[in-house]
């Protein structure tokens, strides 16, 4: 894979020419073919499973930019190994008429990656491969704690009691209004794994605390 450096006229050979505009909730896909048609816009949630999901279903060769950003350098380690060529670029020179929205950028994007028009930003995933795991190892650690919360949350929709704020995740007393004896059998493993996961969580955090000087991601 072809990624950072001089782009030459390599740009030109791929049969998708992909502009992202990332943000660090949502991020936007414009592809585009080498006669500059646009083939597809889409916009997906920036986590790993949906940006690799997206790129992987483009069957061919493919080009791929995005805007150098605090969150560029995940970008780079997640997709570097996807796509025949990356080019992470300097924003500055993208210049853009009339109104700026993701969408507009995403295709602008792709088409200076299909004629050659990016300034790149050079990156290397030594050392952050690490930074990609912990924060990969993280995203599963947040989802697991959603999940048993959804579960034990829908315990107490069947017993049409309401709940509400982070305390009840915690509030080994609440159990007891529960209507039956398996509801509160299920409740009490539930909060004790919610418990749990958050005690990971606080080590997790206090481990990006560490990671701040280093990694500015």
């Amino acid at each position: 894979m072809d990624s950072g450096g001089s782009m030459g006229d390599a740009a030109m050979k791929y049969k998708y020419h992909i502009g992202m505009d990332a943000h660090s909730k949502n991020s936007t896909f414009a592809v585009m073919d080498s006669r500059g048609r646009v083939l597809q816009r889409v916009n997906v949630t920036t986590t790993e499973t949906e940006l690799l999901g997206f790129i992987r279903s483009l069957r061919g060769t493919k080009a791929l930019t995005f805007e150098e950003t605090m969150i560029s350098q995940w970008l780079y380690v997640l997709l570097k190994n996807e796509v025949d060529h990356l080019v992470v670029c300097d924003p500055k020179p993208n210049k853009y008429p009339g109104a700026k929205t993701d969408r507009i950028d995403a295709i602008e994007l792709a088409d200076l990656l299909r004629v050659n028009r990016l300034k790149p930003v050079f990156h290397t995933d030594e050392e952050r491969a690490e930074l990609r795991t912990l924060i990969s190892g993280y995203h599963d650690l947040v989802q697991e704690i959603v999940r048993a919360k959804n579960r034990y949350s829908a315990l107490y929709r069947q017993s049409a009691i309401r709940i509400g704020g982070a305390k009840v995740y915690s509030d080994v007393e609440l159990v007891k209004a529960l209507s039956t004896h398996t509801q509160k059998f299920v409740a009490k493993p539930l909060l004790e794994q919610i418990k749990l996961l958050e005690q990971h969580k606080a080590v997790y955090q206090k481990q990006f605390e560490r990671n701040l000087k280093r990694f500015r991601e």
